[in-house]
């Protein structure tokens, strides 16, 4: 090794020396040495050492994947609610993405979200599938599955699919077909109240009366069958709902006239006849709005009608009760004077209970009470009459056999006597 740096040192100092003569005029510089010099195989301080740095373009690829592959995980993890699940864990990743500039960043941002989503499957699943046993339940429970077997197994099918791609790992292919499940499931749940909607219309025997727009609510109701016969969940579902909602419509019609018509055949016009010609007036108009296509003031103007209807029936029971308690305190008072309380004490007594529950009712001076207490009073007061009457036949038997007993006296008297004449007239 010293010899070569001997040999280096001499042969620099010849170069120098070459260098800085001045060659003669005419005189041909010398060629320089073509042996390359020693220090070659010798390292240098000042040699560069080879660069470990990666190219600026390459680097910019690995940023952009690492970058790429922290989105799709952070989208994952919002697709499925994970942000909503784990609001802190998801906003510390999310500043962990934002502030990344390295690729080893960028991959530990998508590990957070990874760990993140790893968390919120699970629930996400759940969620959904208490969503579909729910609707599903709800579906069976209105007794018209049997006639829709096949919709019903196809919707059966989809979630029974969703579950083998959750366990599989192909979540979004689960969400999807959870999805599609859950939508069938709901659609027959619409028809399935949209038709006893239908039921309880056509049940109040009024349909007559408005035969048009009930026949308008059937074919809706016939379009969204056929919609969904086809596979058109989306229309069939559309279709069903309106048909709901002019059965529905119609059947809140109903309920009007017959709050109506309940004030009228009970007689409790008397105790609110101002009340009642105003909610008349309503009624009336909101029949008028209803055929002229005016629905959303059709339905206002029948909601307060129906208020004020119900208003009137709920004072009605109120005054009702009240008159059916002067009757039950007179007929309580017949039963005494008649001595039913002695005579008849049974059904005196199973009076006297109606009449105590009656009074609870009444003092009470609670609308929804009233109807109880005008029960109970006519209860209190056919016992009264009928211990009244129980009295009167008590009396009547007794009087029946007082009778007859008066006879066999007198009969027995006469035989006596003709006892006697016999016995006289014997003897003489």
């Amino acid at each position: 090794m010293k010899k070569f740096l001997i040999l280096f040192l001499v042969i620099s100092a010849v170069l120098c020396m070459s260098c800085g003569s001045t060659p003669e005029a005419g005189q041909e510089p010398e060629a320089p040495s073509q042996t390359p010099p020693a220090a070659s195989t010798t390292p240098s301080t000042t040699t560069p050492a080879p660069s470990t740095t990666t190219p600026a373009s390459a680097e910019s690829s690995e940023i952009t994947q690492a970058r790429s592959k922290a989105e799709q995980a952070r989208t994952r993890v919002v697709d499925f609610g994970g942000d909503s699940y784990f609001p802190s864990e998801w906003s510390a990743a999310q500043t962990q993405f934002n502030s990344a500039r390295t690729a080893a960043e960028y991959d530990a941002a998508a590990k957070a979200f990874d760990d993140i989503f790893d968390k919120t499957h699970p629930l996400y699943a759940k969620a959904r599938e208490d969503e579909i046993l729910y609707v599903r339940d709800e579906l069976i429970s209105t007794g018209l599955v049997p006639y829709a077997p096949n919709e019903f197994k196809a919707a059966d099918d989809k979630s029974i699919s969703a579950l083998d791609q959750y366990e599989s790992g192909d979540y979004y292919s689960a969400r999807d077909s959870a999805a599609a499940a859950l939508d069938e499931y709901e659609t027959m749940l619409i028809g399935a109240d949209t038709y006893h909607t239908r039921e309880a219309l056509y049940n109040t025997g009024l349909t007559p009366y408005f035969q048009e727009y009930f026949d308008n609510a059937e074919t809706l109701g016939h379009q969204g069958i056929e919609q969904y016969q086809a596979g058109d969940i989306k229309g069939a579902r559309e279709s069903a709902l309106k048909a709901q909602e002019e059965y529905e419509t119609l059947l809140f019609g109903t309920d009007v006239y017959f709050a109506r018509q309940d004030i009228i055949d009970l007689g409790f016009v008397q105790y609110g006849i101002d009340g009642f010609t105003s909610a008349d007036e309503l009624y009336f108009a909101a029949i008028d709005e209803y055929t002229a296509g005016n629905k959303d003031a059709a339905k206002t103007k029948a909601e307060e009608a129906l208020l004020r209807y119900r208003n009137i029936l709920a004072d009605g029971w109120v005054f009702y009760s009240a008159d059916k308690r002067a009757d039950a305190v007179s007929e309580r008072q017949h039963a005494i004077n008649e001595r039913a309380n002695i005579a008849s004490r049974e059904y005196f007594r199973e009076a006297e209970a109606f009449m105590e529950e009656a009074e609870r009712l009444y003092a009470s001076r609670d609308p929804d009470d009233a109807l109880s207490a005008a029960i109970a009073f006519t209860n209190a007061q056919a016992m009264y009459a009928i211990a009244i009457e129980d009295t009167w036949e008590r009396r009547r038997r007794a009087d029946e056999l007082i009778r007859q007993a008066n006879q066999m006296i007198e009969r027995g008297n006469e035989s006596a006597l003709e006892a006697e004449r016999i016995i006289e007239g014997g003897s003489r």
